[in-house]
């Protein structure tokens, strides 16, 4: 599997913008490494001291809370790779 990219969303850092919002985004790296081809898969929001984990795979979206950012990207990485390892399998 390609690496997940996260790129920031509104706040580049742990705090929230002026608006209250903050995310970061999982991309699937393209072989090309053509931002324009990365296809997003992942999205992490952060409400208070929670972090919210999307990931849309086929056409399911998983989703789960977490309180570390890590933690959560890790669970983003795993549900991609089981994901497609049980839809790779005979």
């Amino acid at each position: 599997m390609k690496d997940i990219i996260w790129t920031t969303r509104y706040s580049d850092t742990d705090e929230p913008d002026k608006q209250g919002r903050w995310a970061r985004v999982g991309y699937l790296e393209h072989k090309s490494r053509d931002q324009f081809k990365a296809c997003q898969i992942a999205w992490i929001n952060k409400i208070g001291d929670q972090f919210s984990t999307y990931v849309y795979v086929g056409k399911g979206e998983f989703k789960n809370s977490f309180t570390d950012l890590d933690e959560a990207k890790e669970y983003c990485k795993e549900t991609i790779i089981q994901f497609y390892k049980n839809y790779l399998e005979d």
